[in-house]
């Protein structure tokens, strides 16, 4: 499971009904992304400089950083958007 553990994303093994790793897929208006959320801590996950992050809140300038895309399990991965220029 992907928990959120002391504020910082961790696989690890858990109990199904570990409130830490359970997350909230947020569609993005007008895209194909979702962004996740933690249900029990409200932070969202974001990919910072190639890595997982959870964080609080975020800025406009960090929106794409939150924007993810689902793929079919079989192909086992999920990437983040590119980095948008301004």
């Amino acid at each position: 499971y992907l928990a959120d553990f002391n504020g910082k994303p961790r696989a690890m093994p858990a109990a199904p009904a570990a409130p830490e790793t359970h997350w909230t897929f947020e569609p993005v208006d007008g895209t194909e992304f979702v962004q996740f959320r933690n249900r029990e801590t409200d932070r969202f996950l974001l990919a910072i400089n190639g890595a997982a992050a959870l964080v609080d809140a975020f800025g406009p300038d960090q929106e794409s950083l939150s924007q993810w895309r689902l793929k079919p399990a079989r192909d086992a991965v999920a990437t983040a958007p590119p980095q948008r220029t301004p």
